[in-house]
């Protein structure tokens, strides 16, 4: 059955694609040359300086791109992506990005905050990049979520999915993903180019798997962090709703890879590095610091297969 999903969405993707060029509607005007950067050697995604002194969701720069499913078949549809401030779990300045999507006849009063669940460490994972025409398809979960924001656009829904682990990456921190996914709505919100009429627009939060610790932790933290948003519900689902239960959930099962990549994810600088390194030095193995490092430098489906039925404790 989900194999048949799949195989559906993917004609609905090349339906609207070939509809576009028939149709006459646009189509993007042009194609980059070359293929886009990953993050770590992108410029676009340092902030620039003085950025610490603006309040949480501002727009710090922002850049027309096209995107692609799979990386080979052009959205024939406006993209922007906006790199924004947002906060870290001790309260320090960062930014990340996040990909704004616009339909051909967009609900303007309204707008999907979708939240993938890329489950990585490495910042060539990040969803900003795996988005884009012609990027390396390294983030297999990216890729087929793409599929599912498609839905989305087809019924007119404006999209946001923002890279809520942060700039480095912060896989399974809570705080600091719901943090990055509030203020992501705040960006959009406030873009000039989002296709919204309004600065206070509805909008429904929804993600699943590494993407409902982002959703659940951004419905906790939005009564106190961002009062001012309009949020109209949240949808999550295999939702992590106590990490350590997931991690000895995970532990020797085909899916233990996950814990290496939380684990690093929980070491960024933008997380609990400070606190948790002293701790994880004193207690990793040699083999243990080659998982993390893995994690560090690969994307989730790879994780998944260099760790499998093995266990962290």
């Amino acid at each position: 059955m989900a194999s048949r999903l799949s195989i559906r969405l993917v004609f609905m993707a090349l339906a609207t694609f070939m509809f576009a060029i028939v149709s006459g509607h646009p189509t993007p005007k042009t194609v980059p040359r070359g293929l886009p950067k990953v993050p770590a050697n992108d410029p676009f995604y340092q902030p620039p300086a003085g950025f610490e002194s603006t309040a949480p969701g501002t727009v710090l720069r922002s850049r027309s791109v096209t995107v692609a499913i799979f990386g080979l078949i052009p959205e024939p549809i406006e993209t922007y992506q906006i790199l924004y401030r947002t906060t870290a779990v001790d309260g320090s300045a960062i930014a990340t990005v996040t990909t704004v999507f616009i339909p051909w006849f967009p609900m303007t009063d309204r707008f999907v905050s979708f939240h993938t669940a890329y489950d990585s460490s490495a910042t060539q994972c990040d969803p900003s990049y795996t988005y884009q025409l012609g990027a390396s398809q390294t983030d297999l979960i990216t890729s087929a979520e793409m599929l599912i924001i498609q839905i989305y656009l087809l019924q007119g829904y404006i999209v946001s999915a923002p890279d809520y682990e942060g700039p480095d990456a912060a896989f399974s921190p809570g705080h600091l993903e719901g943090m990055a996914v509030l203020d992501s709505m705040r960006a959009v919100s406030n873009f000039q180019n989002s296709g919204l009429s309004t600065n206070k627009p509805m909008i429904v939060g929804v993600g699943y798997s590494g993407g409902a610790i982002a959703t659940g932790w951004a419905g906790a933290l939005q009564s106190k962090y961002a009062p001012e948003l309009k949020i109209k519900g949240w949808a999550q689902g295999g939702t992590p709703a106590n990490l350590t239960g997931t991690f000895y959930q995970l532990d020797n099962t085909l899916f233990s890879g996950f814990q290496s990549a939380g684990v690093a994810g929980l070491l960024k600088p933008s997380a609990y590095g400070a606190q948790l390194q002293p701790v994880l030095d004193s207690v990793l193995t040699v083999q243990g610091k080659s998982l993390l490092d893995y994690a560090n430098s690969h994307c989730s489906v790879q994780d998944l297969l260099n760790f499998p039925e093995q266990s962290l404790f």
